[in-house]
């Protein structure tokens, strides 16, 4: 893609992540499973962006010889004016990260063979929970915190990577009381290697990390009925922050 099409490797990245997901959920790129696919979204937006991707992949697959122009004819689908984000009410909230540590403190016997989640997933879970909702960032930025990006007497966190485009930023944010507490007690029960919270190098070994962590977010979601996953806590610190009286212009 990045060869044929000059994407930027970011971009054709993206790309790449989103084709990977189409194929594992549609299986094969034939028409019906496609249809099926992009029907199971109701939010326009998430569908729509399936439904470029696939675009892009026909200008890619046609230059190969492939017949892949009922690709093209893959539809937008209008989104309303305003498509407000469900949030969950703060006590939900605060019902959620309950279990959570109900979770942590009691794991079922299946969950470490059948999910493959261990002790420390379950704490990395918890206290990623509250860096995160605290935070505002997002899951990737979290995961590469490392110990000298903390300023441990004012909780601000300096961002791992710093860069600015059209679409994302990176900005400093801080931490709770209770936030930074539980992350130093995290900090002592496992020594930070990589970063807190990865154990070696590379984007491998933080997408395993990171699909685990929401493997636990998904567990907690079914138990307690309140769909929660790590991006949402970013919005839910936006919502808060503007219920503070934050200008906008602050919060990323």
């Amino acid at each position: 893609l990045r060869g044929a099409q000059g994407y930027s490797p970011r971009t054709a990245h993206s790309y790449g992540q989103t084709l990977d997901l189409i194929r594992r959920r549609a299986g094969r790129l034939r028409p019906g499973p496609i249809q099926e696919l992009l029907a199971s979204y109701r939010n326009p937006k998430s569908r729509n962006h399936l439904v470029c991707v696939l675009r892009r992949a026909a200008d890619y697959l046609e230059l190969q010889g492939y017949a892949v122009g009922w690709l093209r004819r893959l539809k937008l689908v209008k989104p309303p004016k305003v498509y407000p984000k469900e949030l969950p009410t703060w006590s939900e909230v605060i019902r959620f990260y309950q279990e959570l540590q109900a979770l942590c403190e009691a794991p079922p016997p299946g969950l470490r063979h059948r999910h493959h989640i261990a002790q420390r997933d379950l704490e990395a879970a918890r206290v990623s929970f509250l860096g995160l909702l605290s935070s505002g960032w997002r899951l990737w930025e979290w995961m590469n915190l490392t110990p000298e990006l903390i300023d441990f007497k004012t909780r601000m966190l300096s961002p791992p990577v710093r860069y600015s485009d059209e679409t994302k930023r990176t900005w400093a944010s801080f931490l709770t009381r209770e936030a930074l507490r539980e992350l130093q007690a995290y900090m002592e029960a496992y020594p930070p290697q990589e970063t807190i919270f990865l154990l070696k190098p590379g984007r491998a070994h933080y997408e395993g990390r990171a699909r685990k962590i929401q493997r636990v977010y998904k567990i907690v979601s079914r138990r307690t009925g309140i769909p929660i996953h790590a991006h949402l806590l970013r919005s839910l610190n936006g919502f808060r922050m503007g219920l503070a009286g934050i200008p906008d212009r602050y919060v990323n």
